[in-house]
């Protein structure tokens, strides 16, 4: 009888042993992983928008040139299309915002983070205002292109029939934060806790989600890839169209620990999990469609 136990015991150990080994490779990033993040493939700095909007940005001269004020996001794509800055509103200079393409940043810093522009570019931007946003889900096609085009940044969207950027799905940072997500069913399932960018490779990595009681995660997040998500028919809320079983086996993490949103492992895990392929900008056709939308 002793013996029986004892085996048993052994074999429950053992099981354990190798589900926390399992657990705990899964969380490692590999040398190939890191190769991937030095070329430029994978995300390597991934951030809390909400921690972003707010913080300095500095210039090539190192002048302060003003504050990070929103992201204006593309879920279609999982891009940021554009950041829109504050400048000005100090010695009697009017404030006003311009936009930015994301990868005239270099690198972001505890409390800053760098442009790689002087002051006087940014100063001569073309100027950001609401109305170009004509309602969330639109942009301002002719102003996308000036923006890009002042900043000699390539264009990566597809373009109508007229030449003009196609970009339907697009929003203010700030009003993703919060929104209510539902799935096929209408049904609430969370919402929108935060969005997890990386500022310099220009892309919304994931909407991390704070999942409904329904979905029994406990005190943890989801994050979901962006084009899991889609603005709903009476414009008020997001839809996810995944099923609440699927959801609740997905990978999440701890709410008060998001550490692991930077590992290129975590990144290629959840992307797989969806049925989505972490697209970088070689495999973005100039139409600016993922490959597999094109064939």
């Amino acid at each position: 009888m002793k013996t029986r136990k004892t085996q048993a015991l052994w074999a429950a150990v053992t099981t354990m042993s190798l589900s926390l080994m399992v657990g705990s490779a899964s969380a490692q990033d590999t040398a190939s992983d890191r190769a991937k993040v030095m070329a430029g493939t994978m995300p390597g700095h991934v951030e809390r928008a909400d921690k972003l909007i707010g913080k300095e940005v500095i210039g090539s001269d190192n002048q302060k040139l003003g504050k990070i004020n929103n992201f204006v996001i593309d879920l279609d794509s999982g891009r940021i299309l554009y950041t829109v800055i504050s400048t000005g509103g100090f010695l009697g200079i009017e404030e006003r915002d311009v936009a930015v393409p994301p990868k005239a940043f270099t690198q972001t810093e505890a409390d800053t983070v760098q442009l790689a522009v002087d002051k006087q570019k940014l100063t001569d931007a073309p100027q950001f205002k609401t109305e170009y946003l004509r309602k969330e889900g639109s942009s301002q096609p002719s102003y996308v292109q000036q923006v890009y085009a002042y900043f000699g940044e390539s264009p990566w969207w597809n373009k109508t029939a007229s030449g003009e950027p196609s970009l339907n799905d697009v929003h203010r940072a700030t009003t993703l934060i919060g929104m209510t997500v539902e799935n096929l069913s209408n049904e609430r399932i969370g919402k929108v806790e935060d969005l997890g960018v990386d500022l310099t490779m220009g892309r919304a990595v994931f909407a991390i989600i704070s999942p409904a009681s329904k979905l029994s995660l406990g005190d943890n997040y989801l994050a979901l890839p962006p084009t899991t998500l889609s603005w709903n028919s009476e414009q008020k809320a997001l839809n996810c169209n995944c099923s609440n079983e699927k959801l609740s086996a997905a990978p999440r993490f701890a709410s008060d620990n998001w550490s692991n949103l930077s590992s290129p492992t975590f990144v290629t895990q959840v992307y797989g999990y969806y049925g989505k392929q972490w697209m970088n900008d070689k495999g973005v056709r100039p139409t600016g469609r993922p490959i597999e939308l094109q064939k």
